[in-house]
């Protein structure tokens, strides 16, 4: 075996421990009881300012392919800014459609800019850059 084909395979080793954890957490623990909405948020993405990695341009290189939103703010059905840090789509998604269900409202998920300091407004939530998951539970 080449260097490019074990690099490829410990790529592919590597990416998919990453979609088979949370983040160091095993998804069957992410099914929890909350006292309330942060904590339900928190539970299901960690804590409010959450870094992939202390670098984003390793994390980049690491997985090219993936969908990541650095500092990405989630606003719920109130369009109140509820959490923000970073997302990989490709990882995290299934937590966020859990999440919309758990709380059994719609919440959308934003790029930092502009969002995270001017908000999310109402006439902005059909934008291309905004991601809705919508409660399946209702």
């Amino acid at each position: 075996m080449n260097d490019k084909t074990r690099e490829d395979l410990q790529n592919m080793i590597d990416e998919q421990e990453a979609l088979e954890t949370h983040h160091g957490r095993k998804m069957e623990t992410i099914n929890l009881k909350a006292k309330d909405k942060q904590e339900a948020i928190e539970g299901h993405l960690g804590t409010s300012g959450r870094l992939l990695s202390a670098s984003k341009s390793m994390y980049r290189d690491k997985f090219p392919n993936h969908i990541v939103y650095f500092n990405a703010c989630l606003f719920d059905k109130d369009l109140k800014q509820v959490w923000f840090g970073d997302i990989d789509l490709d990882i995290d998604k299934e937590s966020l459609q859990m999440l919309a269900d758990y709380l059994k409202e719609t919440i959308y998920l934003t790029r930092e800019q502009p969002y995270r300091w001017d908000g999310l407004k109402k006439e902005d939530i059909n934008k291309s850059e905004v991601i809705t998951f919508i409660n399946k539970e209702k």
